[in-house]
């Protein structure tokens, strides 16, 4: 005895016939649907959402094809045809987007050999720079690939990373509206010269000795990534900066081996006591022995200090942050004894900053530039703000005599004491400078 249909195949009125003579193929199934009247299976629901939905959409038999839409995105879908003699069923999806006054379709890839995710980026940029378009010839520019790459990764960048795209993609403005695939090697590696040129002639250039390489570089690697997104998505053949790669062009210059020796810490140390003002002091202090960055030196304040529990917490949106979670950061004895618990007993009320600048009230210390200039000609001592996170380096080396270092190689699991005992360690290290 053949098997009953389940009770959820809906059959149309106009069908002839009876559930038990309907073939097995067709009514065997475990979700709801109903059935025209030649047979051809319909979904109940007229969308999709996922891949398997759209590789699941039967193929009609009473037309050349079908059409379905995402119940999420209108604009991209996948069309269904009717099968071959052969019984091959090909399916693609499709993007819909209204071109200036025209309503256009395009193809985008067949099913069974592209990503949804893939496709659906693809339909959106379609659909995005149609918008802009008067005709109906839809060219990839530029701008529309920075727009789409930003729009896709731009949830996992910092603030300080999205303004540094910001500005390297700004300072080509004249390669916004033009194709992706309308460059060459060689005006990519003339630019590349140029925007250097151009920065090294500036008179802040010529003033800081800058050679304009660490700019072309910035803006190149910005073009480079674009022009990759473009080639996975076979809108071009190859990436034009690719010689700037090979030839060396694109390595930037090397940093200072030492940005200063262990002797010299004793002179550097008298120097930071007798001749910088306090809030200078402190600033230094705090990033010689925390290793912070120069965003999160800038933007200390009282509301992330416990003096009960003696850290900092970095907030996960602090910029600087780039771990993006919360972190506790344990403070050393001697900066809690110079710093934070003197400020911090002294402080006002209302009082934000824990480093008040002294020139501009009501704002924090921002840069020291001029300090570590004035060292660099007493002392022939040339470093900056980033060599301290270096230095602390040196000094939590020296105070842990490499137990830091011993401990990450044995995974130990008492971390948060090894950093304690950093912490106070680091205290012995203040008196021998």
């Amino acid at each position: 005895m053949s098997k009953k249909p389940p009770d959820n195949v809906i059959y149309p009125s106009s069908f002839k016939g009876t559930k038990d003579t309907k073939p097995r193929e067709i009514w065997e199934t475990s979700s709801p649907m109903r059935m025209n009247s030649l047979g051809a299976i319909i979904p109940e629901s007229e969308t999709f959402v996922t891949a398997t939905e759209a590789k699941a959409i039967p193929a009609p038999t009473d037309k050349g094809h079908v059409e379905v839409w995402s119940k999420h995105d209108k604009w991209f879908g996948v069309r269904v045809s009717k099968a071959t003699a052969a019984g091959k069923v090909h399916r693609v999806w499709i993007a819909r987007f209204k071109d200036g006054s025209k309503h256009t379709k395009r193809n985008i890839g067949r099913v069974f050999h592209m990503d949804i995710d893939e496709a659906r980026n693809r339909a959106y940029l379609l659909r995005r720079i149609g918008a802009n378009r008067s005709d109906d010839e839809v060219p990839v520019q530029v701008k529309g690939i920075y727009d789409t790459y930003r729009l896709l990764k731009g949830k996992e960048w910092s603030q300080a990373t999205k303004d540094d795209y910001k500005k390297a993609f700004d300072m080509v403005p004249d390669w916004h509206n033009r194709r992706i695939d309308g460059f060459k090697a060689i005006e990519i590696t003339k630019r590349f010269l140029k925007i250097a040129e151009d920065v090294k002639k500036k008179h802040k250039g010529k003033k800081a000795g800058w050679d304009g390489r660490s700019t072309a570089i910035s803006v190149m690697r910005l073009m480079r990534v674009l022009f990759n997104y473009a080639k996975n998505h076979n809108m071009i053949t190859f990436n034009p900066c690719d010689g700037l790669k090979s030839t060396g062009q694109m390595i930037p210059p090397p940093r200072k081996a030492k940005p200063m020796e262990f002797a010299k810490l004793p002179e550097f140390w008298r120097y930071i006591h007798e001749k910088c003002l306090p809030s200078t002091r402190d600033y230094i202090l705090t990033g010689l022995f925390t290793g912070m960055r120069l965003s999160v030196l800038n933007d200390m304040n009282w509301d992330n200090y416990s003096n009960r529990d003696k850290i900092y917490k970095l907030l996960p949106d602090t910029r600087g942050n780039k771990t993006r979670e919360l972190v506790p950061m344990p403070l050393p004895t001697l900066l809690l004894k110079v710093v934070f618990e003197p400020r911090f007993k002294n402080k006002k009320d209302g009082e934000h900053w824990i480093l008040p600048s002294v020139r501009y009230a009501g704002a924090p210390v921002r840069s020291i530039k001029g300090t570590l200039k004035a060292m660099s000609e007493a002392l022939e001592i040339n470093i900056g703000v980033h060599d301290l996170r270096r230095l602390s380096a040196t000094i939590a080396y020296r105070a842990t005599r490499g137990d830091c270092s011993r401990s990450q190689n044995r995974r130990h699991p008492h971390r948060a004491t090894r950093r304690r005992r950093r912490c106070h360690r680091s205290h012995s290290i203040g008196g021998e400078l």
